[in-house]
């Protein structure tokens, strides 16, 4: 629980997919997040990261699901720097922070 939220973790399917959900005390899901393959991003994220990004790899790829919007959170890596990215599915950048 954290203030008065309450946060689950926990694994999915065979090869222990990370989940976190988040409800209010009513059991109201606030938010949901599960890990996905980059594969699994939409193209016009894909297209972002390509044209904003040439060179840089994707890693730690997650869906956020948050009072029905989606979101995808992630983080690009070159050899000489790395970039904590969130987009939405049309490949808007919502946040981008140098790590």
């Amino acid at each position: 629980m954290q203030g008065n939220v309450y946060e689950a973790e926990f694994e999915t399917g065979l090869f222990g997919i990370d989940q976190e959900a988040w409800f209010q005390h009513n059991g109201k899901l606030l938010r949901y997040k599960t890990e996905i393959n980059k594969r699994e991003l939409p193209k016009s994220v894909l297209d972002r990261v390509k044209r904003d990004f040439p060179g840089y790899r994707i890693e730690d790829a997650k869906k956020i699901t948050a009072e029905q919007k989606v979101s995808y959170a992630f983080e690009v890596k070159s050899r000489k720097e790395e970039w904590k990215l969130v987009l939405d599915p049309q490949g808007n950048v919502l946040t981008k922070v140098r790590d």
